[in-house]
């Protein structure tokens, strides 16, 4: 074999290396991550507060839990202010909940996800 062909096949040689390595590098955050999320589910489980957990939760998780638990969230939106947007007028709410009528059955897929959200950090959600 000549040595350029040896040279070409050393460099793709490296540039696999480098490719796999970084395949490992994002499997191990991801590992990382399910690790830290699956034992906050465990100690979530033990010591939930929903109430608590629900307020201080990312808006798409409280979405979450609203469609797994509730069919009809009734609000007061009366104090919603129009602002202008990027994209035109929009309402910005002032809500208050008036009440609400729970599900008949709760959509427990909806609530697992909720629950494991609960249990991931800010940048885990983006």
């Amino acid at each position: 074999m000549s040595s350029s062909t040896l040279g070409s096949e050393q460099k793709r040689i490296d540039n696999e290396i480098a490719e796999l390595k970084a395949v490992v590098d994002g499997a191990t955050k991801a590992r990382t991550s399910a690790q830290r999320s699956y034992r906050a589910a465990l100690e979530l489980a033990t010591t939930l507060e929903l109430e608590k957990a629900y307020l201080n939760a990312h808006p798409q998780l409280r979405r979450c839990l609203n469609q797994a638990l509730f069919t009809k969230i009734q609000i007061d939106d009366t104090n919603a202010v129009m602002v202008k947007g990027h994209f035109g007028p929009s309402k910005e709410h002032d809500v208050r909940v008036l009440g609400v009528e729970l599900h008949p059955k709760i959509d427990h897929q909806r609530l697992a996800q909720a629950v494991v959200g609960l249990t991931m950090e800010e940048a885990d959600l983006e």
